[in-house]
């Protein structure tokens, strides 16, 4: 009993190493990421630097188009596309978000960071 208790601590101590050592690995790419991308770099740049978004918002097509098309006032966001990347680890301890956001050709306009306290 003691061999399986041992030996499931430190299966659990490698998987903490092991997502630690990942959520490291991509903090890393994502800010390396963020720093190479600027204005007009086209969509498919940015997604080979960063990989596929966490989550991908428009206010036109796909989040709350009921809502954009009756609010008062209208809708004013000038982005087409907002690729979100939630940095490991932060959820934890407020949320840190890297945005992008890209024009109707699918070109990066803006990039930005949003923190909760």
């Amino acid at each position: 009993m003691r061999r399986l208790v041992v030996s499931l601590g430190h299966g659990l101590l490698w998987l903490a190493i092991a997502y630690l050592a990942w959520g490291l690995v991509v903090r890393h790419r994502y800010a390396n990421a963020f720093a190479a991308t600027s204005v007009g770099d086209p969509m498919s740049i940015v997604v080979t630097r960063f990989g596929p978004p966490d989550n991908l918002e428009s206010p036109l097509k796909y989040s709350r188009p009921d809502y954009c098309a009756n609010a008062h006032p209208p809708c004013s966001d000038s982005y087409f596309l907002r690729l979100w990347y939630a940095l490991p680890f932060t959820s934890v301890v407020g949320g840190h978000v890297l945005i992008v956001d890209l024009d109707e050709q699918q070109r990066v306009i803006n990039k930005g960071e949003m923190r909760s306290p």
